[in-house]
């Protein structure tokens, strides 16, 4: 969820990623991650010039990436309420 909702910004690269994500995941774990999103086609890569010149893969969301990303966004704040709840000391469900 993380990966897709920094991507969901636009023209994100790996390297973007890298820097954005240091200390929160291993940098290794980030090249495979959006592999894997790309070939499951929750991701479109594009190949961009950076300001530098160079080219580079920057990725987007696709319509399924931003589908996962919705659901897994909801899920998340239902699971955060509910464990706001608990520390505050009320009962999950109410």
């Amino acid at each position: 969820m993380v990966v897709l909702a920094l991507i969901a910004r636009g023209g994100v690269s790996g390297v973007d990623l890298v820097d954005e994500l240091d200390g929160l995941f291993p940098p290794g774990t980030i090249y495979p991650a959006l592999a894997r999103l790309e070939r499951n086609g929750r991701l479109v890569a594009t190949f961009r010039r950076a300001s530098t010149g160079r080219k580079r893969k920057e990725y987007d969301l696709s319509g399924s990436g931003a589908d996962d990303l919705a659901q897994a966004s909801a899920e998340w704040s239902e699971l955060r309420d509910a464990v706001d709840r608990v520390l505050e000391g009320l009962p999950i469900g109410t």
